[in-house]
């Protein structure tokens, strides 16, 4: 039996061209890739931009565990991907039991990317 402070992570099995988010929607979590492969893209005017493939043991979508904004992409399955999802509350939890030099270092780096972001939303 679990303890009560096992945070359990769901997993879901996207086949072959199913969008697994889209660009503008809200976040409340990530995706840890177990197998397949995605496709990370943007869309402006019309035009599709790829950015990225990603794979097994890769993470996209992580800004949402800590940035209360839309998806900056979208992404969709290439091949039949398995995805475990981490919630923004899983995250919290997690990052709430590590080590608290752990938990500088990840809330300095969160700060940062924040500042990061609001000086590149500044250019556009």
């Amino acid at each position: 039996m679990a303890s009560h402070d096992t945070i359990i992570l769901e997993r879901r099995f996207i086949p072959e061209g199913t969008l697994v988010m889209r660009q503008g929607d809200p976040g409340n979590c990530a995706y840890l890739i177990q197998s397949g492969t995605v496709s990370v893209y943007t869309e402006k005017d019309g035009k599709k931009v790829e950015h990225a493939r990603l794979g097994a043991g890769e993470i996209f979508g992580e800004m949402a565990l800590v940035f209360d904004e839309p998806r900056s992409a979208s992404v969709k399955a290439v091949k039949d991907t398995s995805l475990i999802i981490l919630t923004r509350e899983a995250f919290k939890q997690k990052l709430n039991k590590t080590d608290p030099t752990i938990k500088a270092i990840v809330g300095m780096l969160i700060k940062r990317v924040g500042k990061a972001n609001e000086k590149l939303a500044a250019k556009n």
